[in-house]
This record gives C-alpha cells, sequence and structure tokens, in this order.
C-alpha cells in the first residue's frame, strides 16, 4: 500500500469505511423452502389449521407446495410455494419469528413470478411498519429476485416486526410462485461505537502515540507525520471536503464511495 500523508480528519473517515461491517451480514431469516415434505410436492401444504412449514404460519388461506417435477412451473428452482393453493383462498403468509429490528442497515430479498397459467395476480409484502410493497404480475412474469435496501439507523422506538406476504384473495387456485426469502442485517448502528481519546482519527485500541497535538498529520499508528502540523482554517476545509464526502457516499453507496477514494488517494484496498 502506497503510504501518504493523510491528516487525522481525512484518517478517521478511512477508518469508519474500513471498520464499518461491509460483509459481515446477519442472517436473520433464509428460507428455500427446499427441505419441507422431503423435497416433494404437496397440495394444501400451508392452511391456516395446519401449516407444514418451518418457518411460516398462515393468517389466512393455503399454499400448494410445489416444484421438483411436480406441478413444476419453473424448473430447476427446487421447491417453492403457490401463494393460491388449492383450498380455493389465497394465502396471508406471516412469519413465525418477530424480528427485532434494531437501529441498522437491512436488506429484503425475496425471488417471485407469474403464475404461468393464464391469470394476473397481486402480492401485497410487509416487514412491520418499515417496509411495505405491492406487485402486480401476470402470468408470463419469470420468475426473478427483488431486493430491497431498509434504512433504520436513524429511526428510534423501531417496533419487533414479522414479515408477512398477503396474496390477493383470487381463489382461482393459481397465485403468485415464491422461492428465496431472504432477511439480513448489513449494518448494526449501535454496534460501531468508535473512541478515539486524542481525536486524530485513529481508535485507541490501535494508537501508539498517545496524546497527538491537534490538526497533526498521522500515520496509521496515530504517530505524527514528519511533524507537519496545519492550522483550523486547513483544518475546517478538510472537514468541508469530507462532509461533502459522506454526502456522496450517502447517494452513492459504501462501496462505491471506498472505491472513488481509493482512486483520489492513489491507494488499492480490496473490497468483499
Amino acid at each position: 500500500m502506497k503510504k501518504l500523508p493523510i491528516s487525522g480528519t481525512t484518517l478517521y473517515l478511512f477508518l469508519i469505511l474500513s471498520l464499518t461491517p461491509i460483509s459481515a451480514e446477519t442472517i436473520l431469516l433464509f428460507d428455500d423452502f427446499n427441505n419441507e415434505n422431503s423435497g416433494l410436492y404437496n397440495e394444501n401444504y400451508c392452511t391456516k389449521d395446519n401449516c407444514k412449514l418451518e418457518n411460516w404460519i398462515a393468517l389466512f388461506g393455503s399454499v400448494d407446495l410445489c416444484g421438483n417435477g411436480t406441478y413444476d412451473f419453473y424448473p430447476g428452482n427446487g421447491l417453492y410455494l403457490d401463494l393460491d393453493g388449492s383450498t380455493g383462498q389465497a394465502v396471508v403468509l406471516k412469519s413465525k419469528n418477530e424480528f427485532d429490528l434494531t437501529n441498522g442497515l437491512y436488506e429484503l430479498s425475496f425471488d417471485i413470478g407469474g403464475s404461468t397459467r393464464g391469470d394476473t395476480n397481486s402480492l401485497t409484502v410487509t416487514l412491520g411498519d418499515v417496509f411495505i410493497q405491492r406487485f402486480t404480475l401476470t402470468q408470463n412474469d419469470p420468475m426473478k429476485n427483488y431486493a430491497f435496501e431498509i434504512d433504520i439507523r436513524n429511526q428510534t422506538n423501531v417496533n419487533n416486526a414479522y414479515l408477512t406476504f398477503e396474496h390477493s384473495n383470487d381463489g382461482d387456485l393459481y397465485g403468485i410462485l415464491l422461492d428465496n426469502v431472504k432477511l439480513i442485517q448489513i449494518y448494526n448502528s449501535e454496534n460501531c461505537e468508535i473512541i478515539d481519546t486524542d481525536h486524530d482519527g485513529v481508535i485507541d485500541e490501535l494508537d501508539k502515540c498517545a496524546n497527538t497535538p491537534k490538526n497533526s498529520f498521522v500515520n496509521k499508528d496515530g504517530c505524527a507525520f514528519n511533524g507537519i502540523v496545519i492550522d483550523q482554517t486547513q483544518a475546517d476545509q478538510i472537514v468541508g471536503c469530507i462532509n461533502n464526502i459522506i454526502t456522496i457516499l450517502d447517494e452513492i453507496g459504501l462501496k462505491d464511495a471506498i472505491k472513488a477514494l481509493e482512486i483520489t488517494a492513489g491507494m488499492k484496498r480490496k473490497v468483499d
């Protein structure tokens, strides 16, 4: 890595970016339904009164467990759910688990496809009061992945949340097909405390030079770089630049911002 004279404020931004747990995702839910019923088709596999699904209950209606060669509308996808089951009542499917959505960044994703059987259906997906999205699919809409970033880093009093899939109650036995439901926590703001007593941009745990003079240029160990010190005007200008970078970061996303900073600084860092 090329070493550059980086001010404490600039290094502080790089430090925050490097400490952000980009790849340390916490999986809250993943269900591809392939372990259900020994991998075999089953109609009305989940009803309000008798739901055999591992991670779900039916508040209303039913689902059929499809695929693996039997009523296999999307071959090669293993098992998946027909959300308008064979009882003649489309389902309201709710997660068994309630998710503790602490302040942070989350991603909800799932695969849905049209029924392939001559109709148009609608589906409403909700996660507590932090996410709601309605989909309308024709019979010809292919099975594809939908992914949504849910940012509640700045919210307070976020209640625990259930994940629900509510199918329009067509009752014609031909429903939207659901697969690969996944909810992950990408970033937990409550677990990102940074302590830097002398405010040189290097956290205390890594700082080998305590009490660095204000506005010093420091190296990765928190020690003054060649004795260079900037005045308050220069420091204010740097802070202004950093604030602009943070604004851009919020707009273009963390990974792209890291790459842009690396190019600007002439540095190279692996991003998972």
